[in-house]
């Protein structure tokens, strides 16, 4: 129950090993913490976010996450830390289906989702993939109250050398696009950021 309410049981960030608040209780936390969306963009091509939480502010650190979806075509997500120290940054993606491929080092996973091949890119981190790990617990799913199956997890440890504090995953629903316009977006998200700063 502790690993499925945790930040490490859902598809998001834990900086040294911490959940975005304390489980105090089966149903109380204790710490909370204050998100603001900064940019919200939606039009016929799909939608561009960008958002913020300082969840991890005892630690001295901002994440920041932008998303671009394009329907059809491509799911973008930007993952930033803000920070003046190093920290231990992991970010975990809970799959739904087995791995058709992998080739961990390059940041490729290729799956199958209903018909359709499915193909995960990461950049700025190193990635390994886990399923029904006890040490530590990692790569479990619960489809109902009760219940505990295993379930291919993706791990993502920040790199601070390759591009400090930032990690791009991205979810192809086809082949990659070259000209998808990623850079421009993602060098409009580091733009805003700077200017909140």
């Amino acid at each position: 129950r502790h690993y499925f309410r945790s930040a490490l049981g859902h598809n998001t960030a834990t900086v040294d090993g911490a959940d975005h608040a304390e489980q105090a209780g089966a149903f109380l936390w204790r710490g909370p913490y204050q998100s603001t969306l900064l940019q919200a963009d939606f039009d016929a091509d799909g939608c561009v976010l960008l958002a913020k939480h300082d969840a991890y502010r005892s630690q001295g650190l901002t994440h920041w996450r932008g998303v671009v979806y394009r329907p059809g075509r491509f799911l973008a997500v930007w993952d930033h830390f803000e920070s003046v120290e190093e920290h231990d940054v992991r970010l975990h993606w809970h799959l739904a289906c087995v791995p058709a491929s992998c080739d961990l080092t390059a940041g490729r996973i290729e799956f199958v989702a209903g018909a359709e091949r499915v193909l995960l890119q990461i950049s700025g981190a190193t990635v390994t993939l886990s399923e029904g790990g006890h040490n530590p617990l990692l790569g479990w799913q619960s489809r109902r109250y009760g219940s505990l199956d295993p379930c291919p997890t993706v791990e993502l440890k920040a790199d601070p050398t390759a591009s400090p504090g930032q990690v791009l995953t991205a979810l192809w629903l086809g082949h990659p696009e070259p000209n998808a316009g990623l850079d421009a977006l993602l060098a409009g998200f580091a733009a805003r950021i700077t200017v909140q700063i």
